[in-house]
């Protein structure tokens, strides 16, 4: 037994087994990617995580979270590199990487060189999100968020909570589905933010202020790419649509009026079957959408019952069937195909299908749209009744 013993006493003395301990890593949690207007340059900024930083403060000694570095070259990553060794006292470890933010200058003019530098590194990381900002970067980068010391875990966590709970971000903005959609027709939605604030709080003096919106990140909309180039821009509320038609709104807020009262229902557990078929030539796209409806907010003065509910559902199922179609519709007159239908219509192998392409290329921007939507009550709450005020606004 004391043998056994004294043999497992080295185990939890031995180091890291490639001997690349913490404090000799230069852990990048976020990657900010600017290109200069009329230049070729790009900067490159690292943002470095500094482990003592995030730990709770102990006596003295650092205390900034994070790092950021910045080097400026032609190259999209490799040898910046070596550039940002110049001045970093450790090793560049990009393996975990949360978050890459690139200009609308540089999503505009393309990220070609971005892409084929990334996809050449053996320890690259696919899965991470990929955002688009119109805020300077040097401000994006040198900004704290309150709450999550980590800015790239801050944004990342905003849009995972945002993509599940309101539709209000795009749930796959990853590089790794800009990379996919590279040499398709099929445009990509990558979700755009901006910084609210007028100037960047480069110090730790914002993660003690109380006012959090200031200085936060914001989502604003999507960015929309064919390939590797920015085309144009969705609001949010075309992302709320998008990801309603795309089966990705795992749940959001709709607002409603009955009988000129506003109401609020949750949506939630939408199903969508799609049908592409092909009539005189022209392609008919169908949709067939189902969702639960939960109430959020009434300010009726009616009972809940079994008319008032058929009134809530033929409300939603009116919106959502125009909300929708009017999206895909604007989408498709910009010649964004947002749901591959070019790349559907040509994998049909009917004589039907190859005579009219054959007369038409672009024979997917004549695509008809129709939306069925049906949308059932789900019960919550015990109000049956809403409580009615007897005062009078002014």
């Amino acid at each position: 037994m004391a043998i056994v013993i004294l043999i497992g006493i080295p185990i939890p003395l031995s180091g890291c087994w490639d001997q690349r301990e913490i404090n000799q890593l230069a852990i990048i949690n976020m990657l900010g990617v600017n290109k200069i207007p009329g230049q070729p340059t790009l900067e490159l900024y690292y943002q470095s995580i500094n482990p003592s930083g995030v730990a709770a403060k102990q006596g003295g000694g650092p205390s900034s979270p994070v790092y950021t570095y910045k080097v400026t070259g032609s190259s999209a990553h490799a040898s910046f590199t070596y550039e940002v060794s110049d001045i970093l006292p450790r090793q560049l470890f990009p393996d975990h990487y949360q978050a890459i933010i690139i200009s609308e200058t540089f999503a505009r003019y393309g990220i070609s060189r971005l892409l084929n530098s990334y996809e050449l590194q053996s320890n690259r990381r696919a899965n991470v999100e990929l955002v688009v900002t119109d805020s300077p970067m040097n401000k994006v980068m040198n900004t704290y968020i309150p709450f999550e010391k980590i800015p790239g875990k801050s944004l990342t966590s905003i849009i995972n909570i945002q993509s599940k709970t309101s539709a209000r971000a795009v749930k796959n903005s990853r590089f790794k589905d800009l990379i996919e959609k590279v040499d398709s027709s099929k445009a990509t939605v990558v979700n755009f933010i901006r910084l609210n604030a007028n100037k960047s709080d480069n110090t730790t003096k914002n993660l003690e202020k109380i006012d959090a919106y200031q200085r936060s990140f914001v989502l604003n909309g999507g960015a929309v790419f064919l390939r590797d180039r920015m085309v144009g821009k969705i609001s949010i509320n075309d992302i709320t649509w998008y990801s309603y038609l795309t089966e990705n709104a795992e749940s959001f807020l709709q607002h409603l009026t009955i009988d000129r009262f506003p109401m609020e229902v949750e949506v939630g557990k939408s199903k969508v079957k799609k049908k592409l078929i092909i009539s005189d030539g022209i392609p008919i796209y169908t949709f067939q959408i189902t969702s639960d409806l939960r109430l959020r907010s009434d300010n009726t003065a009616e009972e809940m019952r079994t008319d008032k509910v058929n009134r809530i559902e033929s409300a939603f199922n009116a919106i959502a069937e125009k909300e929708a179609g009017d999206f895909i519709k604007r989408a498709t007159e910009k010649g964004w195909d947002l749901l591959g239908i070019h790349d559907q219509i040509a994998y049909q192998r009917s004589k039907e299908w190859k005579t009219a392409l054959d007369k038409d290329s672009e024979l997917w921007k004549k695509t008809r749209f129709v939306i069925h939507v049906k949308a059932v009550m789900s019960t919550g709450g015990t109000l049956m009744r809403p409580y009615i005020s007897d005062i009078k606004e002014e």
